[in-house]
């Protein structure tokens, strides 16, 4: 009967039969089927179990190889390697303008401040970040055009904001004074006029509610008190009745 054995490295069963018998003697105290069993277990048995610095996962590291060189492995691979130099390289930023994260190099931010994620990012941040009084040539937001009316800055959450002509930075001032003192922006039609001409004169007292445009140094007043409370009323046609007008235009 041949007599069989399990081996210690891959628990299969193993005769000592063919080319590869043995003597008794040597049979007594095989313990693997093949070389490579050896080999494997022996380097299991000499090395030393760690923990990888990146995965976690348990790994043997034999000092029996290349002179005891993987005694101070710390890496189950060559993937958590890359990954864990990568990591170590790299780092984690959420982007200012968009909110998204973005890797950035570490060695970066030893020269400047990295906020954004890309250069669309960036140019929008900056024209947010020096809008209005963070600009460095702010001087009050105040401005007087070749007209001679004063154009102010508004912010984007201000309430006139719909005031604010396209590819304009501001709103003209005394649209926004009258604006502010109806409780509502000004419709496309409606203009403001000054009463005593001077254009950067924007008082309340010296401004006037127009409908469409109005002459230039003209001042509509009362004939007959001489107030500036003018108003416009549209005419009823119970009232053009009664006065027996007739509008109707004959062609001959």
């Amino acid at each position: 009967m041949t007599e069989t054995k399990k081996c210690e490295g891959c628990e299969t069963m193993f005769a000592n039969v063919g080319a590869k018998r043995v003597s008794a003697a040597r049979w007594a105290s095989r313990r693997f089927c093949s070389q490579s069993c050896r080999s494997v277990v022996r380097s299991f048995d000499l090395g030393v179990s760690k923990s990888c610095a990146y995965c976690g996962d348990e790994f043997y590291c034999p000092t029996n190889q290349r002179g005891g060189a993987w005694q101070d492995r710390k890496f189950c691979s060559r993937a958590c390697y890359h990954k864990a130099r990568t990591a170590k390289a790299y780092m984690q930023r959420t982007c200012e303008a968009c909110g998204r994260m973005f890797r950035v190099a570490r060695c970066q931010l030893d020269h400047r401040p990295v906020r954004y994620c890309s250069d669309p990012c960036r140019w929008a941040g900056h024209a947010e970040r020096t809008k209005g009084e963070g600009h460095h040539n702010w001087k009050g937001g105040r401005t007087k055009n070749r007209q001679g009316y004063v154009r102010v800055w508004v912010s984007d959450d201000h309430p006139m904001i719909s005031m604010k002509p396209k590819n304009q930075s501001g709103v003209m001032e005394h649209r926004l004074v009258m604006a502010e003192s109806l409780g509502r922006p000004l419709t496309t039609d409606e203009t403001v006029h000054h009463i005593n001409g001077v254009r950067d004169d924007n008082r309340l007292e010296n401004l006037q509610l127009r409908q469409g445009k109005h002459g230039k140094g003209v001042n509509a007043v009362c004939g007959d008190c001489g107030s500036t409370n003018i108003v416009t009323a549209a005419l009823k046609e119970a009232e053009n009745d009664t006065l027996g007008i007739d509008w109707t235009l004959e062609i001959t």
